[in-house]
C-alpha cells in the first residue's frame, strides 16, 4: 500500500537523523550513537581550548599592562631628575662581580646628585678628596642627559662640575627600572654597578 510506503520511508529518515533504532511495529527505542558521542567530545574539546586561549590571553594582556605600567613609571622618575639607583653588585674594571650590601646608592633629587658608593680597583694618581676610598661626593651643578635607547629604555648621561675627580656617569635604566651605573674617574679605573631604579622615600 501507498501509506505503508510512506510510513517505511519516514521511519528510515527517523532512524538516520536522530539515531532512533526501529524496534517494533508500533514503537521506536533510543539509543545514542558513536557520532553523537563524538559530537559531544568535540564540542567539549573545543570549550576547553577556548577557556584556555581566553585565560592565556588575558594574562599576557595584564603582564603587557604592568610592563608598560612600570616602563612610564620609571620614565617619569628620570625626567623629573627624582630617583635613587639602588646598587646590588659591582664589576671593578678586569676584575669579578661583587655583590654589596644595602645602602649604596646615587641619587638625584633636582639640582642635587649625592653619590655614596664602594670602590674596587686601580688608582692611576692619589686622590686628595675624604671620600674614604669610595665614590662619595655631592653636586649641586652637573649636566644631565636622558636619550632613549632604541631596544627599549633610557641612558642618562652625568657630567658633574663641581667634582673633579668624576669625569661621567653613565646610568642605563631598563624598563622593568633594573638598571646599570658606570664611573668614569680622573684618577681610578673605571667601574659599573648594577642594580635598580627607585623613587625617593619619603620623610
Amino acid at each position: 500500500m501507498p501509506e505503508e510506503i510512506v510510513a517505511t520511508s519516514l521511519l528510515a529518515k527517523l532512524r538516520r537523523k536522530e539515531n532512533y533504532i526501529f524496534t517494533g511495529t508500533s514503537h521506536l527505542k533510543h539509543t545514542p550513537m558513536k557520532s553523537t558521542l563524538s559530537s559531544l567530545r568535540h564540542t567539549t574539546l573545543v570549550s576547553l581550548l577556548l577557556l584556555i586561549s581566553f585565560s592565556s590571553l588575558h594574562a599576557q594582556q595584564s603582564k603587557k599592562e604592568k610592563e608598560a605600567a612600570e616602563a612610564t613609571a620609571a620614565k617619569d622618575l628620570l625626567l623629573s631628575k627624582s630617583y635613587v639607583f639602588e646598587a646590588q653588585s659591582t664589576v671593578p674594571s678586569g676584575g669579578k662581580i661583587k655583590q654589596l650590601s644595602y645602602g649604596y646608592y646615587m641619587k638625584v633629587t633636582g639640582d642635587t646628585l649625592i653619590s655614596y658608593l664602594p670602590y674596587f680597583g686601580q688608582a692611576h694618581a692619589p686622590t686628595y678628596s675624604s671620600d674614604n676610598g669610595g665614590i662619595n661626593f655631592t653636586s649641586t651643578k652637573f649636566d644631565y642627559k636622558v636619550e632613549d635607547r632604541k631596544k627599549g629604555g633610557w641612558d642618562i648621561i652625568i657630567v658633574p662640575d663641581d667634582y673633579s675627580d668624576v669625569q661621567k656617569l653613565y646610568l642605563t635604566v631598563f624598563e622593568n627600572a633594573s638598571a646599570t651605573l658606570q664611573v668614569i674617574s680622573q684618577s681610578r679605573s673605571p667601574i659599573s654597578y648594577s642594580g635598580y631604579v627607585t623613587a625617593p622615600k619619603k620623610k
